[in-house]
């Protein structure tokens, strides 16, 4: 328990973990009161997501939060859990910077709806990295994005990559239509089938991925943690 702490960045990747802490860790997460950047990532386990509204009971505390970063990308997290998710992270309403990453995870298009539904409208968001690769969101999701980011016309930075969602080119144009500053990628970096419509969807913002990233991480400058353990 940290009251004064400020930033935080902790990895805990390829543990073969279940995630039957996350609901505890939350709490923890949220007694740091004074938090304003938090970086979790917990990619590569076997997390199903059964205490993921626990844990964004957690980060809902943390409300002076202006960067939040969260990638639980390749573990086994159902659409319903990360729903709950939303909820949690609704309360922390002065987010400048969102960076989400659920790729390969079993989440569906109506799993993307509740969640948006649920998290609301944030005033100062500027920056998005929204990762869902790799899961069955087909257009309905995309619709659900799309709904989305017409409540951010704000952005000025908008990264969101859905390869291997089954999205076709309606969901597509629906998502790019909602807001100027989408950069969407729909293919896998690399596939000799991308085509240029599909890999970049918003040709006045090309640049935008990757300084999306790095002004999200730029934000995060201590690594406190695993990584000292």
């Amino acid at each position: 328990f940290c009251p004064t702490l400020t930033t935080l960045s902790l990895k805990f990747c390829q543990n073969k973990t279940t995630g039957s802490y996350l609901g505890a860790f939350g709490y923890g997460i949220g007694r740091c009161g004074q938090l304003t950047s938090l970086d979790l990532d917990f990619s590569s386990n076997e997390i199903v997501g059964e205490q993921l509204e626990a844990f964004g009971k957690g980060i809902r505390m943390c409300q002076q939060l202006t960067s939040l970063a969260l990638s639980f990308h390749g573990n086994k997290i159902e659409g319903r859990y990360f729903a709950a998710l939303g909820i949690g992270i609704r309360r922390c309403s002065k987010l400048i910077s969102l960076e989400l990453n659920f790729a390969d995870n079993q989440i569906k298009g109506r799993h993307v709806r509740r969640f948006g539904r649920a998290i609301g409208h944030f005033d100062q968001l500027s920056r998005l990295a929204l990762y869902f690769s790799d899961n069955e969101l087909c257009d309905e999701g995309a619709d659900a994005l799309a709904e989305f980011l017409r409540q951010h016309e704000g952005l000025l930075q908008c990264t969101i990559e859905l390869a291997g969602t089954a999205i076709t080119s309606t969901g597509r144009t629906a998502i790019t239509d909602a807001n100027p500053s989408v950069h969407l990628i729909t293919e896998a970096v690399g596939d000799p089938s991308a085509d240029e419509s599909s890999v970049e969807s918003s040709a006045n913002n090309s640049g935008n991925s990757s300084s999306m990233i790095s002004s999200a991480r730029a934000a995060v400058s201590t690594d406190v943690g695993s990584r000292d353990e």
